[in-house]
C-alpha cells in the first residue's frame, strides 16, 4: 500500500507470491512496493517504509549482515531500488501499526478468496 505524505492512499496491490519464508516474503513485498513507486511516481521522491520485520529493517539499514544467500540477493535488489530515491527511510513498527494492520487485513482477505476459489 502506497500513501502520500498526508496519509492518503495512493495505490494498493496485493498478490500471492508463493510458498516461501516470511523473510523472503517481506523482501519480495518491499521490492515490489519500491518498484511500483518508481513506476507510478518516479524516483525523485522521499520514501518512508514501515515494516514489522525487524530482521529486514536491520538488514536494509546495514545494522545486521545478510548471511543467507537467498536473502542476500533480495537485499541487494532492494538496496539498488532504495538508492534510486531522493531519500529513503525504513522503520520497524509493531504489527499493530495502522499501516501494517491494513496490509495484514488485505492479505488475509486475498488468501481467504484464494481458498474459496479452490476446486473442492
Amino acid at each position: 500500500m502506497l500513501y502520500d505524505k498526508d496519509h492518503a492512499l495512493l495505490h494498493s496491490h496485493f498478490f500471492y507470491n508463493g510458498i516461501m519464508t516470511n523473510n523472503c516474503a517481506e523482501y519480495t513485498a518491499l521490492i515490489a512496493a519500491l518498484a511500483k513507486t518508481i513506476e507510478l511516481y518516479g524516483h525523485e521522491n522521499d520514501v518512508r517504509v514501515f515494516s514489522d520485520s525487524t530482521l529486514m529493517v536491520k538488514q536494509i539499514t546495514g545494522e545486521y549482515k545478510t548471511k543467507d544467500k537467498g536473502l542476500r540477493a533480495l537485499n541487494i535488489k532492494a538496496r539498488e531500488l532504495v538508492a534510486k530515491f531522493a531519500s529513503f527511510g525504513i522503520k520497524n513498527v509493531p504489527r499493530e501499526n495502522i499501516y501494517v494492520s491494513a496490509v495484514d487485513r488485505e492479505l488475509n482477505r486475498l488468501l481467504d478468496e484464494m481458498e474459496m476459489a479452490k476446486p473442492r
